[in-house]
């Protein structure tokens, strides 16, 4: 019984040790203050995008995070995943296995992360496989921008995932966080934590994805998101970038019979500082969105609409709603001459060692508690010479070799 204890002990001290080495590859971090969008100039993402025949074609459907059967219990290839998408008018696919890259989709991406926070990073164009992550988040805010500023040159686009699903932790202070390129809209995301991001002043481009986990099953997150990408870039990557995408989320009842003529955005425009879109039929609403998640107008039933710009907007972005559809365009925001400021935090390396310092006396106590699970204990037999302990070797030989006669104790 005893030994089990022991083992029982031992296992969870082990994996403590595990949790606490993997606090030190993170540091202490001084994070700027909020400096909104600002400028004379406007930037818009839209404003370099060339129509060839219709705005309609020439953007096309996409889904960058699914899971095949390598990390689901669901059993199906990425030939099959990729085969379903197709069916449904997907043109690119990209496949973002847990901690594996998958090289069958349009970019070769893997989900960086398997802690039990939850925090999980799109990497995109990634060429190996990075397991260091943080268990468990003691100092989140921190640990998640060491993650991100860790794995910047790991791949050529790193994804803020799923923001809105991050667990045993609240959401404070992630708005400062820097250094990741796109922001994931999932089909469950709630975009105030987006207008957080933004109206910090950091132009980070959305992603719409579903991270779905199942081909056969549509009431779930199988295809209730997808970014619509500018097809005339260079590289997909170059689209997603700029900006040159919109976001689409379908609820589960629209989604059951498959996506049978989604509302498409026709236009969109910035001149003389108005902003306008058209679609390509009525909406049930048009809302243009700024600073601190503001609400900045609203047209009922429409299928076009405008906003002019005012000198106090930092950035502005539309959400445009239809029965079981909602469709999401990325900001149009004020820049400087020398463009976005998107400055990252530094170090604080005095209280960086001061946490490693800490962690590293924790990581001592975890081991010495470990060995002294299993250090072997004497019993002290007194000051007597001959023990009375049977088991003793020492003390049988002696009273064998005296030619006395052993005396039962028991």
């Amino acid at each position: 019984m005893r030994f089990i204890f022991k083992a029982f002990a031992t296992i969870i001290l082990s994996a403590l040790l595990v949790v606490f080495s993997m606090q030190l590859s993170s540091y202490i971090w001084s994070f700027q203050e909020i400096i909104p969008f600002s400028g004379t100039s406007i930037y818009n993402p839209y404003d370099s995008i060339t129509v060839d025949s219709s705005y309609t074609e020439t953007f096309e459907k996409s889904n960058f995070h699914a899971h095949t059967c390598f990390d689901t219990r669901h059993k199906y290839t990425s030939d099959e995943l990729i085969e379903a998408y197709s069916i449904q008018g997907y043109k690119h696919m990209g496949i973002t296995d847990h901690q594996h890259i998958n090289t069958k989709g349009v970019i070769p991406s893997y989900e960086h992360g398997y802690g039990l926070n939850n925090f999980h990073i799109g990497m995109y164009g990634a060429d190996e496989v990075d397991w260091i992550d943080n268990f468990y988040m003691f100092f989140p805010k921190h640990q998640i921008q060491s993650a991100f500023s860790r794995l910047s040159s790991k791949s050529r686009i790193m994804v803020f995932n799923h923001s809105d699903r991050l667990r045993l932790m609240d959401d404070e202070g992630i708005e400062y966080v820097r250094c990741y390129d796109l922001f994931e809209l999932s089909p469950t995301e709630v975009t105030s934590i987006w207008d957080r991001v933004l109206s910090t002043g950091y132009y980070v481009p959305l992603v719409a994805n579903d991270d779905a986990h199942s081909i056969i099953n549509r009431d779930s997150q199988f295809q209730r998101a997808f970014t619509m990408v500018y097809k005339n870039d260079s590289s997909i990557c170059d689209a997603l970038l700029k900006g040159h995408s919109y976001g689409v989320t379908i609820t589960n009842v629209r989604n059951i019979n498959g996506h049978i003529d989604i509302p498409c955005i026709e236009n969109i425009g910035l001149n003389d500082g108005t902003l306008s879109i058209k679609l390509d039929r009525t909406a049930d609403s048009i809302v243009f969105i700024g600073q601190n998640g503001k609400t900045l107008k609203t047209q009922i039933s429409s299928q076009s609409s405008s906003y002019e710009i005012q000198e106090n907007d930092s950035y502005v972005r539309m959400e445009i709603f239809f029965d079981g559809v909602r469709l999401y365009t990325n900001p149009v925001a004020r820049i400087q001459k020398n463009g976005f400021l998107n400055t990252t935090p530094s170090i604080n390396w005095f209280l960086s060692v001061i946490y490693w310092i800490f962690w590293s006396i924790i990581i001592l106590i975890d081991i010495l508690l470990i060995r002294c699970l299993w250090k072997s204990s004497h019993k002290k037999d007194g000051d007597n010479y001959y023990s009375r302990n049977k088991r003793s070797s020492h003390y049988e030989n002696r009273v064998i070799g005296a030619g006395l006669k052993q005396y039962d104790w028991n």
